[in-house]
Formats: C-alpha cells, structure tokens, sequence
C-alpha cells in the first residue's frame, strides 16, 4: 500500500499518478505470490511451536466470531467520521 499527500499526488501528471498505481499493484501481486510460498512455512513452524494448538476456524465459526465481534467493531468507529470512511475503503479494497 502505498501512502501520499494527496495534494501532492494530485498534482502529478496522470501519466505519472497511472504509472505510481501501477507499481503499488504490481509489487502487491509479487508480496502476493511471496507469501503464498512462505505461508505454508510459517503456519508449520508455528504449529510446530511447545505449547501452541493451532486450529482454523471453519466458515460458520468464521460467521459466528464476526456476528460476535460486530457490536465492538462498530463501537470503536462511532463518532470518527474519517476512521469510518477509512474502514470502509479498506473494506471495499481487499473484497
């Protein structure tokens, strides 16, 4: 992700503000396929760990942690109109 003054990259050429997207996007697609190699690494070594039990949630665990953490979530953005927006963005980025 990359971050910038608005103003500032506003101020740029399209061609360049075009050329800056898609830079961030492809070194998105690389840290991608990265991680997809060192993931399976990771959760081994992980799982591998004394004293540590892994365990992957299921996708009705999955819906029933979101259910339950919802009102918290929403608690934690009331009143900040630009960390709501922010969320929102996020959200609709990473679909």
């Amino acid at each position: 992700m990359i971050l910038t003054n608005t103003d500032w990259f506003m101020s740029l050429p399209s061609d360049v503000q075009t050329a800056i997207i898609e830079a961030e996007q492809y070194g998105k697609e690389k840290l991608y396929e990265a991680l997809s190699i060192q993931e399976p690494i990771y959760l081994e070594t992980i799982k591998q760990i004394d004293g540590v039990r892994y365990y992957m949630l299921d996708a009705d665990e999955q819906n029933t942690f979101r259910a339950s953490v919802r009102s918290l979530y929403t608690e934690q953005l009331a009143g900040n109109a630009w960390q709501t927006e922010y969320v929102e963005r996020l959200k609709e980025y990473f679909k």
